[in-house]
């Protein structure tokens, strides 16, 4: 970031860093959230349900310290404010829609032998009964992202978006958004509806839970595309900053 060496980063560079930028504070408040979300989990035994609100709480403040360091902690007065919480916002949907993914996975990634009636009536029913707040997360992502997209494009650069190198990965990132957002309606309207059909006609469903679990692991790759284009977001500077 200094445009120094590597080797001369020294421990006041690095202190500095820590403990006198904005940058530097948000970086402790992710890594104290994260150690007591770590503890949570490592002892939330004790006391699940208190566990869960606990880990849910720690992980929205290590979701929402990485809002300032980034383009969106760089507005000012009441634009920077709104451009702050569309960030924030962002990225709790996003955590939300990639958390379920995970979930699904875990239930879903099993061995065929370890598949169990049970496990397949969860399997119709999480996808199900996520699509409500799965609306709700796609209608918070589409409307924070057009915010930032208002604030660090601008509407004179809109259609200018292919001629430079943050508007190439915005668009592959809009590109990989649209195709998981197109495999989330296939399970929600296809694939969890024909695995209710068969497990509910008798028939063995492994056909249509192996179609479901090809598109879940598809849209978790798609997710991990968007996450790696933001990362390279995050270091190009966008137009509106040219």
């Amino acid at each position: 970031m200094a445009g120094s060496a590597f080797i001369a980063v020294d421990s006041a560079t690095i202190d500095a860093m820590i403990f006198e930028t904005p940058m530097g504070s948000a970086w402790q408040v992710r890594m104290t959230a994260l150690a007591l979300l770590l503890a949570t989990v490592l002892f939330g035994y004790l006391q699940q349900r208190l566990s869960r609100l606990l880990a849910t709480a720690f992980t929205a403040a290590a979701l929402a310290s990485l809002a300032w360091t980034g383009h969106g902690a760089a507005g000012e007065g009441d634009g920077g404010r709104l451009q702050l919480g569309a960030d924030v916002t962002h990225l709790f949907a996003a955590g939300a829609w990639i958390g379920a993914l995970a979930a699904l996975l875990q239930l879903l990634g099993r061995r065929v032998i370890d598949i169990t009636p049970a496990v397949m009536i969860v399997a119709h029913q999480a996808p199900d009964r996520f699509a409500i707040a799965g609306t709700v997360i796609v209608a918070l992502l589409a409307g924070t992202g057009l915010i930032s997209v208002w604030m660090l494009v601008g509407p004179d650069h809109v259609f200018d978006l292919l001629n430079n190198e943050y508007g190439q990965f915005l668009v592959a990132k809009l590109l990989l958004f649209a195709a998981m957002l197109g495999l989330a309606a296939s399970n929600r309207f296809r694939l969890t509806p024909a695995l209710a059909r068969q497990i509910g006609s008798g028939v063995e469903p492994a056909a249509a839970l192996a179609a479901l679990r090809r598109s879940i692991f598809a849209e978790a790759a798609l997710a991990a595309g968007i996450m790696a284009a933001v990362a390279w977001l995050g270091t190009l500077a966008p137009p509106m900053a040219m």
